[in-house]
């Protein structure tokens, strides 16, 4: 197995962690919700854990185009 494909799923975990405690923080800045940044942290391990999934229901879902 080549490193590739792993660099591209840590590539993809970060970025759905980013996302997702991005999105976390503004949450708890205007709503209070959740309680503690640290809880927003632990929540966004979801989200980069969602985006791996997305990632790899992706590529069996796709049909190879020919000449690939």
């Amino acid at each position: 197995m080549t490193q590739r494909p792993i660099f591209d799923y840590l590539a993809t975990f970060g970025f759905g962690y980013f996302f997702g405690l991005g999105g976390l923080a503004l949450m708890h800045f205007f709503t209070a919700w959740p309680a503690t940044y640290q809880d927003a942290a632990l929540m966004a391990l979801i989200s980069g854990a969602g985006a791996v999934g997305a990632r790899l229901y992706n590529r069996r879902a796709a049909r190879p185009v020919d000449g690939e």
